[in-house]
């Protein structure tokens, strides 16, 4: 079902870009071992799984540990390098909307992107005032 805004509201659009990184960790035959075990350490869902299935994961001599906000970035760096474990950043961004309906004072949540970007376009086309924010 398309969604619709009532134009004669006053309406606000909230723009969010969110920034991640997407972190994996090298991992080399010698010093396997000790870097699986840095990697539990460093990486919260690992420490809950038995160091066979974290193994299990590495593709490559590479172990992909998720995708976290730029903060979180920062802390996993310090303590891999504390650790002695080479951790590669890939940084990732997505941008979202939400639409605030300063007649009726509510937001509009839309849950289809597809759908959300659609609006957006409309109510910037249409000279809504858009509000950008960073996100991490």
């Amino acid at each position: 079902m398309a969604e619709t805004w009532d134009r004669s509201h006053q309406w606000v659009l909230h723009c969010y870009h969110h920034k991640q990184v997407k972190v994996t960790a090298t991992m080399d035959g010698p010093h396997l071992v000790p870097q699986l075990m840095a990697a539990r350490q460093i990486w919260e869902k690992f420490q809950t799984m038995l160091p066979a299935q974290v193994r299990e994961r590495i593709v490559n001599g590479r172990l992909p540990l998720g995708v976290v906000s730029t903060t979180e970035w920062w802390r996993m760096r310090e303590k891999a390098a504390t650790l002695g474990l080479k951790l590669e950043a890939e940084g990732t961004s997505t941008v979202t909307y939400l639409p605030e309906d300063k007649t009726a004072g509510a937001a509009w949540h839309i849950d289809s992107e597809a759908e959300m970007l659609k609006i957006a376009k409309e109510m910037m086309a249409a000279g809504v005032p858009v509000v950008v924010s960073e996100v991490d």
